[in-house]
């Protein structure tokens, strides 16, 4: 790898792992954020409804007991009972309001679609029974009417006469009202409301064929408690929350979608991903473009190097010092060391032309020595011949004068 990539793949890592860290700690803090938002607004919502079912739950029993009260002040007089009960603001409150005698059972009631029929007795009704052993009022347990299919509830109340127990009044309430009021809230587009008692039974659901029934029938993995709770349901994570409805054991119920309710966070976390590749990617061409113009000096410090060693550089041209520092100082150094080489071959070239010339003198004196030798060899010759010639001479003297004698 070169040095030009390595810087770019550096930099493109260090560039990644801090927009990266930015963006975990981004999301976090928006995260945080939208959590306590949501929850914030989830418990908003749950706590308006709680404080509306409890304040329609209060003025309905306030409505019972007054109304128990006012009859309480002639219970015997059936008349009288009727006209009390055929009160249009009762008529309109409750679905039905009644009146059981202990004495014989006799039933005295407002509904002007049903009719107490002779089997019928009051007092073993559950309203009943809790009124007259309590002595107080009482709301029954939520159960499903058999002609509507609607969940109601009862409010049952003692009738007293001189403080001795005559009758009981039961008031029907049907529970499409607070069914209608949990519909109408619209939790983040991500989830509903619902009213559960402390057993289990559903009151106001959505999902009109999940009243009456039991939560685990519908929601298994959700404990009914006061605060909040993670649940998987169908794939999906919930956040589900209850709080308790004061004088009642009811709860108000909100389950909401997480993947919904934080898709924000979701939408966020894809767009940093997305982004911080991008950034990457152009940081990487930007980064390898701009490194190519940086690197340029040295590019051109490479192709002298290469010249040189080639063999074939020229020696003379020096590089251009007016750049950046270090690659000045490098373009300094080549141009010190091509010049000291420079140097050094023309003080080679003169001592080779030094001992050219030596030579070359050598050469002529050995070439004088060689005909001075051969000049020599020729007198040498010349007298040998010459000492011959004298020794013929001589031996003939001899000769000579051998004969003479």
């Amino acid at each position: 790898m070169k040095f030009s990539q390595k810087i770019v793949a550096a930099s493109s890592a260090l560039l990644f792992v801090t927009v990266s860290l930015l963006s975990v700690q981004q999301l976090s803090t928006v995260q945080s954020e939208v959590e306590n938002l949501v929850n914030s607004s989830l418990n908003e919502m749950v706590v308006g409804v709680k404080n509306t079912v409890s304040s329609e739950m209060e003025s309905k029993k306030s409505l019972a007991q007054s109304t128990t009260e006012v009859i309480e002040i002639n219970p015997q007089d059936q008349d009288y009972v009727k006209m009390i009960l055929e009160k249009p603001n009762l008529k309109s409150s409750f679905l039905a309001v009644g009146f059981g005698y202990d004495s014989n059972g006799f039933v005295i009631e407002n509904d002007d679609g049903w009719e107490a029929g002779p089997d019928y007795d009051p007092r073993v009704r559950p309203w009943f029974i809790d009124a007259k052993s309590k002595g107080r009022l009482v709301v029954t347990a939520p159960y499903v009417d058999v002609s509507t299919s609607n969940v109601i509830i009862s409010i049952g109340t003692p009738v007293k006469e001189n403080g001795k127990f005559t009758a009981g009044m039961f008031y029907d309430m049907e529970l499409t009202g607070l069914a209608d009021l949990v519909n109408s809230i619209n939790l983040l587009d991500a989830g509903y409301l619902f009213i559960v008692t402390d057993d289990g039974t559903t009151i106001a659901h959505p999902e009109t064929k999940n009243n009456g029934q039991k939560l685990s029938t519908y929601m298994p993995e959700v404990q009914i408690k006061e605060g909040v709770q993670n649940i998987e349901m169908n794939g999906s994570t919930f956040l589900v929350q209850f709080m308790k409805v004061p004088s009642e054991n009811w709860y108000v119920g909100a389950i909401v979608d997480e993947s919904i309710a934080f898709s924000a966070i979701a939408k966020l976390r894809n767009s940093s991903v997305i982004y911080t590749l991008i950034g990457v990617i152009l940081s990487v061409i930007v980064l390898t473009l701009l490194i190519r113009v940086l690197m340029r000096p040295l590019g051109t410090l490479n192709a002298a190097i290469q010249d040189v060693a080639s063999g074939q550089g020229d020696l003379t041209k020096r590089l251009d010092t007016n750049t950046d520092a270090e690659f000045a100082e490098l373009a300094k150094g080549f141009n010190q060391f091509t010049e000291t080489l420079q140097n050094q071959i023309i003080q080679s070239k003169s001592i080779g032309h030094e001992i050219m010339n030596g030579t070359e003198m050598i050469v002529h004196g050995a070439h004088e020595s060689a005909d001075a030798m051969r000049s020599q060899l020729q007198e040498l010759e010349q007298l040998a011949t010459a000492m011959n010639e004298m020794a013929v001479t001589a031996t003939e003297v001899a000769n000579n004068a051998q004969g003479a004698a």
